[in-house]
């Protein structure tokens, strides 16, 4: 017997993904391949674009996504119809961005042989998403592949962040969110053999 849990899909989500090994140059080809595969219109290979807290970044890809793709990929691959605004935010220019990240480190152990030599260790890059919606999850595994095929590679400097719009979230849905993550926070860095210094530090340098 199956069971299944209904949830909702339509928040946006994005992730941050944390590697050494593949330079920016490779982390923005790998990107724009797969945006054109999925169907996107790539605008901009090395786009420069403010985050959401204020900080400029020099490199990433720039993309767009036309509304008949949106219904195909979006509301098909999500199997409901996000809220307006999730169509204007996912049909407007988009960034995927490529910024350095000083509490990455590369050591030799986990280094890839390039040319004969090792991994620069200036090749720490972050690769940070847009919003993204639901019915786009593929195209993250597939950036996560092709990061992958190219030289990514992590360690226990590494991180994978997901960050979900909590604007449609009730205060007692939030008030559960904090009370479980509260609970089951030592759980989940011991499951995941987050470092202590990681877990010292908050992740920043």
């Amino acid at each position: 017997m199956t069971h299944s849990y209904p949830y909702d899909t339509s928040p946006t989500f994005g992730i941050e993904i944390e590697q050494f090994g593949c330079s920016k140059a490779l982390c923005n080809r790998a990107i724009a391949e797969v945006l054109t595969e999925h169907g996107y219109t790539v605008t901009d290979y090395n786009a420069s674009n403010v985050g959401a807290q204020g900080w400029h970044h020099s490199g990433g890809v720039r993309f767009v996504m036309t509304p008949a793709q949106y219904e195909a990929n979006v509301v098909a691959g999500s199997g409901s119809v996000p809220a307006p605004a999730v169509r204007n935010t996912m049909t407007s220019p988009r960034v995927w961005a490529v910024k350095g990240d000083c509490s990455i480190s590369s050591d030799g152990n986990q280094q890839r042989p390039v040319r004969g030599g090792m991994v620069p260790t200036r090749d720490r890059w972050e690769v940070v998403s847009p919003p993204m919606a639901y019915g786009e999850m593929a195209v993250c595994q597939d950036i996560l592949r092709r990061l992958n095929k190219y030289g990514a590679r992590v360690n226990t400097s590494c991180g994978l962040h997901v960050h979900i719009d909590a604007r449609g979230m009730s205060r007692q849905t939030l008030v559960n969110v904090v009370s479980l993550a509260y609970k089951f926070d030592p759980v989940l860095a011991a499951g995941l053999q987050i470092s202590a210094r990681r877990l010292g530090s908050g992740g920043y340098c």
